[in-house]
């Protein structure tokens, strides 16, 4: 079975979107196609970069946003920008 790791490059309507669909078909991805999947990265202009190789919990990422907080708690390693967030995933 493969298994996937995501990075999301910006994370406004459309990432969180994604967020969302990835959540909600995260099951079925894997029972019709047999592919697993983890968020290891987030980087945003407002909210800020998470990334963790442990994976980031895409609830909590969604909750922060909702609510105009910072990535900070999400992140595993500070990341300067976004070349070093890049390089780092």
């Amino acid at each position: 079975m493969p298994f996937v790791k995501l990075a999301l490059i910006g994370f406004g309507n459309v990432g969180q979107a994604l967020a969302r669909l990835l959540l909600r078909k995260e099951v079925e991805i894997k029972n019709r196609y047999d592919i697993t999947f983890q968020v290891n990265g987030i980087a945003t202009a407002r909210h800020g970069i998470a990334l963790s190789e442990a994976g980031i919990d895409l609830n909590q990422a969604l909750e922060l946003v909702r609510t105009g907080r910072s990535f900070d708690k999400l992140s595993a390693v500070h990341i300067e920008d976004m070349e070093q967030f890049i390089r780092q995933c």
